[in-house]
């Protein structure tokens, strides 16, 4: 009938928008060391994006988490300079948190 053909297309066209919208919300790729960098001296949005890629590869992974903790301590120079106000990155999630960052949140919850 014609109401069934209009259902259907209107679904269709929801279903397309969807598909479009969330390819544009998913974070450009970057690899771990990219993410470390960028989660010390990148923007509030960039550090969002970093922690976002960090969470979905961290999980279950031992190596990723050791690469985290020791760009905490300072042992991956060749990520980038030290920060000129002397803190890490585990210093700068936890501001990014108390600012109301949910990745950030989520990617300090990994890490315990």
């Amino acid at each position: 009938t014609r109401h069934s053909a209009a259902a259907v297309g209107v679904s269709i066209v929801l279903a397309l928008l969807y598909v479009v919208r969330r390819r544009r919300r998913a974070p450009p790729p970057l690899s771990v060391p990219e993410a470390l960098h960028v989660l010390t001296h990148g923007s509030r949005a960039q550090r969002e994006v970093a922690a976002l890629t960090l969470c979905g590869i961290l999980f279950g992974e031992v190596a990723v988490l050791e690469e985290f903790l020791d760009e905490a301590k300072g042992r991956h120079p060749e990520f980038g300079l030290k920060r000129k106000d002397g803190r890490s990155v585990l210093d700068v999630a936890l501001d990014d948190v108390r600012g109301g960052s949910k990745p950030a949140l989520d990617l300090l919850s990994l890490c315990s």
